[in-house]
C-alpha cells in the first residue's frame, strides 16, 4: 500500500563542512531561540540555517529566512560542502539515548510515494495548526528540498525487513557520532540492490502511521499538487511525488512516546472557578500537598486521569472517574472508542475548549513535555494551572489512526528527536 523508494541523499562532505556533529540540529518546532542562536554559532554550515533561520525585522518577499535558506542549501551544493551520494540508497540510522546510551531506535530513511488522503496509505493521528504548515510550505516553495525527515510507524509482521537490515548493519556505519545533546549516532548507506528490493517488499504492503511530522506532511502534499497543477507533463517519477520519511517498526524497543502536558495561564479568577468545579462535579478528585514525594508524572497511573497542579493552590490534584461513570457520557458521541477514553480527549473537550478557547486572546495554552517545567511554572507563579497527563500507548495511538480519526493536537511527543542534516532530500529531477 505504501510505495518506498531508495533515493540519492543529499549528505554533508565532513572534510569541508566540518564533524558531522556540528552540523545537524533538531526538528524546527521544538528548537528554542537559545538553541536557535547556539546552533548557528555552533558551525556556518550548521542545518539550522535551512530548518529554522532567522527572521530579522528588514525581511521582505525577496530577502527572508526562506530566501535566505535557499541561496545556502544552493551554494553548499556548488562548494562541496554538500554532495549527493553516486547510487540510489537506504539510510538505517541507529539513535542510542538514555542513560548511559543504551537504548536504541532504529530508523530507515528512504523516499516514499505521496498518495492523497483517501488512500488511507499514510495515517494521521493529531490534528495541525494551519499557520504551521504555511510556514513549512514557504520553505519547501524555496528549497525544492526536504530539510527533515518525518517520523512514521510501520508493521513488519514477518520481521523480513528487520532481518534484512540487521545484515545490512554487519559492517561498521558510514557515519558514527555523538551530537551535543549527548545522544550518539549511527548511519549505513545501504545500497545492495537485493537489500534495497527485500526492504522494499517487506514494508510497501503495509500502511504508514505519521509519529512526528504531521504538518510537513501535508504541507508537502500541498505542495505536490501545486507543482503537479503547474506542470505540463507529470509523470509520476518527478522528486516532488515523494518525501523524505524516518520509518521506525512499531515494536521497535527504543520506540519512547512522552505526554505533552497543557500549561494555562491569563484565565479570569471567574472562570478558573468555573473550571475548578467542572473538574470536581465530573471526577472524582483528590488533593495532596505540593511538592508531592515522587516525580509528578508517575501520579498519573492506569487509575488517575490527569493531575493538576494549581486548581487549589499548594495542591496537587489527581482526577478519577466517579463510580458507575466512564468516557462516553462526557465525549461526543461522533469520535471513535479510542478517541473518547484518552485522558488528553477529556481535558481539551471538558476544560480547554469549554473554558478556555472562548477566552482567545486572554487564556493561554503552552505546551510542554517536561512535566518538572509544568509543575514549576505554577510553583513560581508564571501559570496559573497545569494539567500533568500520562503516557499514550503506541497500540492506542494506531487504533486512533485506524478509525480515521484524530488527536487533539500536540497530544505525543516521541523521544529523541530525529536530527536534521543526517540526510536532505532534492525534490528537483
Amino acid at each position: 500500500m505504501a510505495e518506498i523508494r531508495a533515493f540519492r541523499g543529499l549528505r554533508y562532505n565532513q572534510q569541508q563542512a566540518g564533524s558531522i556533529a556540528s552540523l545537524v540540529c533538531p526538528p524546527y518546532d521544538v528548537i528554542s531561540p537559545e538553541q536557535q542562536k547556539a546552533y548557528y554559532e555552533l558551525n556556518e554550515y550548521n542545518a539550522i540555517r535551512l530548518e529554522h533561520g532567522f527572521v530579522f525585522p528588514t525581511d521582505n518577499v525577496t530577502d527572508n529566512r526562506d530566501t535566505r535558506a535557499a541561496g545556502a542549501l544552493r551554494r553548499w551544493v556548488d562548494d562541496g560542502i554538500l554532495r549527493f551520494d553516486q547510487a540510489p540508497a537506504l539510510y538505517v540510522h541507529d539513535h542510542w539515548f538514555g542513560s548511559g546510551l543504551t537504548s536504541k531506535r532504529r530508523g530507515l530513511l528512504c523516499r516514499v510515494r505521496l498518495e492523497p488522503p483517501e488512500n488511507r496509505t499514510v495515517l494521521p493521528h493529531e490534528n495541525t495548526v494551519t499557520a504551521f504548515k504555511a510556514d513549512r510550505l514557504q520553505l519547501l516553495r524555496a528549497c525544492k528540498a526536504n530539510i527533515s525527515p518525518i517520523f512514521c510507524l510501520y508493521n513488519d509482521r514477518g520481521g523480513q525487513a528487520v532481518g534484512l537490515l540487521e545484515k545490512a548493519t554487519s559492517r561498521r556505519p558510514d557515519v558514527e557520532f555523538t551530537s551535543s545533546k549527548e545522544e550518539q549516532h549511527q548511519l549505513w548507506v545501504v545500497t545492495d540492490p537485493n537489500v534495497l528490493r527485500g526492504v522494499s517488499a517487506a514494508v510497501s504492503p503495509h500502511m504508514m502511521y505519521i509519529a512526528d511530522g504531521h504538518h510537513r506532511y501535508e504541507t508537502c502534499q500541498a505542495y505536490k499538487e501545486e507543482r503537479q497543477k503547474a506542470a505540463d507533463v507529470v509523470t509520476g517519477e518527478e522528486g516532488f511525488n515523494f518525501m523524505l520519511m524516518a520509518l521506525v517498526e512499531f515494536s521497535d524497543p527504543g520506540l519512547v512516546v512522552f505526554p505533552i502536558h497543557r500549561v494555562i495561564n491569563g484565565l479570569p479568577e471567574k472562570v478558573l472557578s468555573g473550571i475548578r468545579s467542572a473538574i470536581e462535579d465530573m471526577f472524582v478528585v483528590k488533593h495532596l500537598p505540593c511538592p508531592v514525594d515522587r516525580p509528578i508524572e508517575k501520579l498519573v497511573d492506569n487509575n488517575v486521569l490527569f493531575a493538576v497542579v494549581g486548581l487549589i493552590p499548594g495542591k496537587v490534584s489527581l482526577a478519577r472517574f466517579k463510580p458507575g461513570t466512564d468516557s462516553h457520557q462526557f465525549m461526543p458521541r461522533d469520535r471513535s472508542p479510542a478517541y473518547r477514553k484518552l485522558p488528553v480527549s477529556l481535558v481539551h473537550h471538558l476544560v480547554l475548549d469549554r473554558f478556555v478557547r472562548p477566552l482567545e486572546g486572554h487564556g493561554i495554552v503552552t505546551y510542554t513535555h517536561d512535566a518538572v517545567e509544568a509543575a514549576e511554572s505554577v510553583e513560581t507563579g508564571k501559570a496559573q494551572f497545569a494539567v500533568i497527563l500520562g503516557q499514550t500507548p503506541v497500540e492506542t495511538i494506531k487504533a486512533i489512526a485506524d478509525a480515521g480519526d484524530k488527536m487533539p493536537g500536540k497530544s505525543t511527543y516521541f523521544f529523541p528527536k530525529l536530527p536534521t542534516g543526517l540526510v536532505f532530500n532534492s525534490l528537483e529531477d
